[in-house]
């Protein structure tokens, strides 16, 4: 018999909506509107029951449920640097999106690097969540199976296709790397670089929903949009790999022109859960054309030109 204990989180939590824009949904079967099942990893087996946004009904560790529920960030502590536009936008933000948090997972990273792997250039909803859950379903969850995986029966994506010598790669070059607990961001960073196919996306992703960097920034065309259209921060270029192989953000000759560092420095901490909440919103809005109902839209140039 399965031990349900009641699991309270310490403020507010829209997880439907927080697991919405994570890669941990792959890991996930939603079995109805408030009911998930682990599917692979760590306490796979296991169900999650949402009873109201403080309280949860689960046989999921502790551990992974701080984690996968968001419950371990809060946005509000990372405004007091923020000041004048910037600050009363972020304040905006937080007030819509209070109940979201950042969904990530330090402890199925393997899995984790393969949906963020298959993410790139496709659409993750439609795409990446049948793919995944079609490799757990034929692998069983062996990493060792899923690298000798026809893809082709999964599915003709190049993104299958380069799959199987990324995985390697990434069991190559990150996997005993990280072993080490010394090991830092930039150093894990440039490690993912080394992975077939991996540019400074989808290592940024890593980063943020795995390794849990909160500076960390993906570059997707969702935060290009939203930085755009809000002013947010002045750039000209957008990560380069073969910079990001040799730099940390800190050195990098394109710091002061690079979006992901110029981001980073900007928001500091808030900076992944702004990328985030950026997917959700443009997806929501910006994406149907809804600048009328958008409570940004007075700090929105798309709005301004209307």
């Amino acid at each position: 018999m399965k031990y349900l204990r009641k699991y309270t989180l310490s403020r507010p939590i829209n997880l439907n909506l927080t697991l919405y824009p994570s890669f941990n949904l792959v890991l996930l079967d939603r079995i109805d509107e408030n009911k998930y099942l682990k599917v692979i990893g760590k306490d796979s087996g296991k169900l999650l029951t949402v009873i109201s946004p403080t309280e949860i009904i689960s046989d999921i560790s502790e551990e992974l449920m701080h984690y996968l529920t968001g419950e371990w960030f809060y946005p509000e502590k990372y405004i007091a640097y923020l000041k004048g536009r910037l600050l009363k936008i972020v304040k905006a933000i937080i007030s819509r999106y209070s109940e979201v948090s950042l969904s990530v997972n330090p402890f199925d990273r393997v899995y984790m690097f393969i949906s963020i792997f298959l993410s790139k250039t496709t659409n993750f909803h439609v795409n990446v969540i049948k793919w995944c859950k079609r490799i757990w379903k034929i692998s069983e969850g062996d990493i060792s199976r899923i690298l000798k995986i026809d893809m082709k029966v999964v599915g003709n994506s190049f993104q299958l296709k380069q799959l199987p010598r990324a995985l390697s790669d990434y069991l190559k070059y990150v996997k005993p790397y990280e072993e080490d607990l010394t090991r830092d961001s930039w150093g894990i960073r440039k490690q993912l670089l080394k992975c077939w196919g991996c540019g400074p996306k989808i290592a940024d992703a890593y980063l943020l929903f795995v390794a849990v960097d909160e500076m960390s920034v993906p570059c997707d065309k969702h935060l290009v949009t939203m930085v755009n259209r809000l002013d947010l921060v002045s750039y000209s270029k957008l990560p380069q790999k073969n910079y990001c192989l040799k730099n940390t953000c800190v050195e990098c000759p394109l710091a002061e022109e690079c979006l992901r560092s110029v981001f980073a420095k900007t928001f500091g901490r808030l900076s992944g859960w702004l990328q985030t909440i950026f997917y959700i919103h443009d997806k929501l809005y910006c994406r149907k054309g809804l600048c009328r109902e958008c409570f940004l839209a007075e700090y929105c140039k798309k709005t301004e030109t209307r």
